[in-house]
């Protein structure tokens, strides 16, 4: 089985007021929908910003528009808030008695906020499935592999906050299997009673991201691969790039994405709330529900 996933940001002057924003879709799905509105929109790849132009147009088509909404409605939605890292590592040096901007800089708070960001992602959690009696074979990191710290994968993505947070993105959807709506975050997973399904089913899903950015890819895959159990049941990688001009999932996605953004744009009070109410699957900051 494979999902498709792509990606976007929401505007914003500064850092700290933007969100990345990942949408997914399990091959199984119907993107019928998807295929219709980009011929409403004059052909061509289906892009969110087209829509835009004519969004007057489209939702003048009651009988698609409401595909469209129920086709979206579909899609796993990963957000990743920069404001809520940032401001729990600018909080965590001012309860140490640091006078920031004099005393630690923003670059420095950045970078803290990213590690925090990818030691927050359910693939580190991977060396934690420590075997009990109900794993066999038994669970163990493959000998000679390097532990993965969160300063190793922020140095192997690329070491810039952007980064970490499309890290952290994939990280949280990689891990979105049926038991996901079960548990309160992704991390939840390796507890008991999910952990059990996550070692089965984990790797029998392979995700497809649209290009943006390899590395992370090849992190992902290099930890996955680092964990016997998995390695040993699934030898190839799971997560891979491609181009979304001819995949009809990958251009859904995309306008997922963009629809995502808007309603946390237009949101009045509760952005996570007003998510949870159109998507099937909202991994906020890597809460679940």
């Amino acid at each position: 089985m494979k999902t498709y996933g792509d990606s976007t940001k929401t505007p914003g002057q500064h850092i700290d007021d933007r969100c990345y924003i990942l949408a997914q879709f399990p091959e199984s799905s119907n993107v019928d929908w998807a295929r219709d509105l980009r011929t409403a929109l004059g052909g061509g790849e289906l892009k969110y910003q087209k829509y835009l132009a004519l969004r007057h147009k489209v939702q003048a088509d009651k009988k698609l528009w409401k595909r469209v909404q129920d086709g979206t409605a579909e899609a796993t939605v990963a957000v990743i808030e920069n404001s809520f890292y940032i401001n729990a590592i600018a909080y965590r040096f001012m309860q140490d008695g640091a006078d920031l901007g004099h005393d630690v800089t923003f670059a420095a708070i950045l970078r803290e906020a990213a590690l925090c960001m990818i030691d927050h992602a359910p693939i580190m959690r991977i060396p934690d499935l420590i075997p009990d009696l109900i794993f066999a074979p038994i669970l163990r990191r493959i000998p000679d592999q390097p532990a993965y710290t969160p300063e190793i994968v922020y140095g192997k993505i690329g070491e810039k906050f952007n980064d970490a947070t499309v890290f952290a993105a994939r990280a949280h959807v990689a891990f979105d299997i049926d038991d996901l709506g079960r548990a309160a975050s992704t991390n939840e997973l390796f507890l008991s009673p999910h952990r059990r399904r996550l070692v089965s089913e984990f790797g029998k899903i392979e995700r497809v991201f649209d290009n943006e950015h390899p590395k992370s890819a090849a992190m992902l895959n290099e930890m996955i691969l680092s964990c016997d159990v998995l390695a040993r049941n699934f030898p190839t990688p799971r997560i891979s790039e491609s181009t979304s001009d001819s995949n009809d999932s990958l251009q859904a996605a995309d306008f997922c994405a963009g629809f995502a953004s808007e309603i946390l744009m237009n949101a009045s009070d509760d952005r996570e709330r007003e998510l949870r109410r159109h998507f099937r699957k909202v991994i906020f900051n890597g809460a679940t529900r």
